[in-house]
């Protein structure tokens, strides 16, 4: 039986071996990024400081919970009223201003000012209710319940290995994509971060984004989709076909402001069957591209890779605290402070379990440190230093016997 490389022990006891990776200091490391946000708040005559405020924090995201439940959970925290109150003190523009640089701390230690290719995307979180100031939600189709959501925009690396969160946005209602496009990339060009290719989906696929990245010269792959009632121009261009091609000059034209621009069109065929869809047979995936020339058969492996972006937003789902409030800036520090964690992970996974070996990454990195054991180290890091709640008071007068293995 393979054994993991893991100090085990009892709970209070901590590792004497300088070369095992213990939970103090991995949510030493974290706390320590996240720690610039708070530090607008004032703690002056106060029990506690800004750590245990930002450690608060941290042990909701971790379990997925409210900062009421983690104030409940952990014996010697200080009280929901406390976080709260200096939580709701931090500006979303001060969240905004401090975001990127969070994100990209350990960018530099890692990527070495190397061309990279950068994936961005949007994920809505459902909101039901009533919003806090006209414009904080957007609208879209229905899902969860509801056709409300806060929504926010991240760049993201596409490197085996080293896929980091390098920016985030929060997008209101009615803010123009190409304009979330343009701060992104700029957030990426502050990093000093080369872009080789830039990979968006197609809730991008505009005139506007298109013109943009060609004014900028930077090379892109766009998800796109025939538009219309009957599929407009894409489908009439693959109504007879059967095989993949490539169409070098394609013209689109916004029809809000007449904008046009040119750009490459792959048409990718594949097979599918029943199963995937109501009917099988040849289904296909369009492309728009710019500055790129890849094989029409490279095509579909090429764009496939930016789908980790969408893993960083499942795993933002099971590391990200909840609230019911309407602040969008409450629930902003909750997004950041996953991907926080998040890019931690990826750091540690390559900086310290990593090995050295042949092959055009260089390294292999460790896949038995997962997302879980990263939630789990700080959890217990945190219930270690503040103590856990492990009983209650019985209230009544029944004897109550519990009998359990």
């Amino acid at each position: 039986m393979r054994t993991l490389p893991i100090q085990c022990g009892t709970f209070t006891q901590e590792p004497t071996d300088k070369h095992f990776l213990t939970h103090e200091r991995v949510l030493g490391n974290a706390v320590n990024v996240l720690l610039p946000v708070f530090r607008p708040a004032d703690f002056r005559k106060r029990r506690y400081s800004v750590v245990d405020i930002a450690n608060s924090v941290v042990y909701a995201c971790t379990g997925g919970t409210s900062i009421t439940q983690a104030c409940c959970t952990l014996a010697s925290t200080p009280s929901r009223r406390d976080v709260q109150y200096h939580v709701s003190k931090i500006d979303i523009s001060w969240i905004q201003s401090a975001a990127n640089r969070l994100l990209q701390k350990r960018v530099a230690e890692t990527l070495h000012n190397r061309a990279v290719d950068i994936a961005i995307d949007m994920t809505d979180v459902p909101y039901h209710g009533e919003p806090e100031n006209e414009g904080d939600v957007r609208r879209g189709r229905a899902r969860s319940g509801t056709t409300h959501f806060f929504t926010y925009a991240s760049a993201y690396v596409m490197l085996h290995g080293r896929r980091f969160t390098l920016a985030t946005r929060y997008i209101r209602e009615g803010e123009a994509l190409v304009g979330v496009v343009r701060y992104l990339l700029a957030e990426v060009q502050k990093a000093s971060i080369v872009i080789k290719c830039l990979f968006l989906d197609k809730g991008f696929f505009t005139a506007a984004v298109m013109s943009y990245l060609n004014s900028m010269r930077i090379p892109y792959i766009i998800a796109a989709f025939p538009r219309g009632r009957k599929g407009g121009t894409l489908s009439r261009l693959t109504r007879k076909r059967r095989d993949s091609f490539v169409v070098p000059d394609c013209e689109m034209t916004d029809s809000a402001t007449g904008e046009k621009c040119t750009f490459r069109l792959y048409a990718v065929a594949k097979y599918r069957k029943k199963r995937y869809r109501k009917k099988r047979g040849v289904q296909y995936m369009y492309y728009a591209a710019g500055l790129v020339n890849i094989p029409v058969g490279r095509m579909f492996d090429e764009y496939r890779r930016r789908f980790g972006i969408e893993s960083s937003y499942r795993a933002m789902g099971k590391s990200r605290a909840r609230t019911s409030s309407r602040s969008p800036a409450l629930r902003f520090l909750y997004v950041l402070a996953s991907l926080v964690i998040q890019n931690e992970w990826v750091y540690i996974k390559w900086q310290y379990l990593s090995k050295a070996t042949r092959g055009r990454y260089g390294r292999r990195y460790d896949a038995e440190f997962t997302y879980f054991h990263m939630l789990l180290f700080l959890r217990l890091g945190l219930e270690q230093k503040y103590g856990a709640v492990y009983s209650v008071q019985i209230k009544n007068s029944r004897s109550v016997i519990i009998d359990g293995g």
